[in-house]
């Protein structure tokens, strides 16, 4: 009978997995990795679990290097592509750039390229450009994980997430550009919205405090998510949170009988959903429906006591019951 050895690479590649997977502790699984690949070097499937555990420890770029390693051994695996658009899109929504970048980026270039008399001076890449260069990184590996398996529903669902916060970020630029577009209807394109979103990108960056190209851009992108949060939907019709991403889309469109439609389908499906009903709040607040709207915020917060937006909204209920009572009396 075989004895257990448990300093094998065999048995380090199981302590290993688990340390990372079950036991929430990738560096143990690090060690454990680094000693199977001394023993084993053509042990590939440990570079998989290399990215895995750097992605668990938020070292993204590790994690994509890893990733980028195994696929140039194994091209065809699509959960690596789709482990890889994660870690994309996760580094993408770290940036917190604004307005101030954007000018300190033009500002560098045209001091080296003026003041320093430096013809290859370039522009340095904004956190927008830096965020955008990831999420669009992000859309092209979950678009591979659909090629690779076009019956992955969390592939569609990852990939509208990435254009819907993409359209509310650029919506949000527009605003502050402009303060006029905070009233503006989402007017989403009904076609080419892949060509639209180039065309957008190469004109925002030309100029970058165009507010009407960000609010384009954003509508583009949100045409995108609806399509692939539909798809979605059709592959797995119990996805929470492809009706509650589709129901803000609504929402934003202040489409409020759709909204409302997709968030109560949601609670359907997961009573215990504390942002469904957040989100049904949201459209009951919108309308007037006050007492409806307490409701949900009520039950929001029994689910979950730190939603802070519910605690928010129910003030915002009281303290305007409260200037109707003073008006009154």
């Amino acid at each position: 009978m075989d004895r257990f050895q448990p300093n094998s690479a065999e048995s380090l590649y199981k302590r290993g997995t688990i340390s990372t997977y079950r036991l929430g502790l990738p560096d143990d699984g690090l060690e454990d990795y680094e000693i199977v690949i001394t023993l084993n070097p053509d042990a590939v499937e440990v570079i998989y679990h290399y990215g895995n555990a750097y992605a668990r420890k938020h070292t993204y770029q590790e994690a994509i290097d890893y990733y980028d390693q195994y696929l140039a051994v194994r091209p065809h695996e699509d959960k690596t592509y789709y482990k890889r658009g994660l870690v994309y899109y996760e580094r993408a929504q770290e940036v917190d750039y604004n307005q101030t970048d954007i000018y300190y980026s033009q500002g560098h270039f045209y001091f080296r390229k003026v003041e320093l008399d430096d013809p290859d001076a370039e522009p340095k890449p904004t956190e927008y450009e830096r965020s955008n260069a990831d999420y669009e990184q992000a859309w092209q590996d979950f678009s591979k994980t659909i090629e690779a398996n076009p019956t992955c529903a969390l592939a569609y669902l990852d990939r509208a997430n990435i254009r819907s916060e993409q359209a509310l970020r650029d919506y949000t630029q527009a605003v502050a550009l402009n303060a006029d577009y905070s009233n503006t209807y989402f007017n989403l394109a009904k076609a080419y919205a892949e060509h639209a979103i180039q065309e957008y990108t190469r004109a925002i960056a030309a100029n970058p405090h165009d507010a009407e190209l960000f609010l384009n851009l954003a509508n583009a992108y949100y045409e995108q998510a609806f399509a692939d949060y539909n798809q979605a939907i059709t592959l797995d019709a119990n996805l929470v949170e492809a009706y509650i991403k589709r129901g803000n889309i609504y929402f934003n469109q202040r489409n409020y009988a759709k909204a409302h439609d997709d968030y109560r389908k949601a609670i359907d499906i997961d009573p215990e959903n504390p942002v469904a009903y957040l989100s049904s709040g949201r459209v009951y607040h919108e309308q007037r429906q006050l007492e409806l709207a307490l409701v949900d915020y009520d039950t929001a917060l029994e689910l979950d006591e730190t939603l802070a937006e519910a605690y928010y909204n129910r003030a915002y209920i009281y303290d305007d019951r409260e200037d109707v009572y003073f008006i009154l009396t």
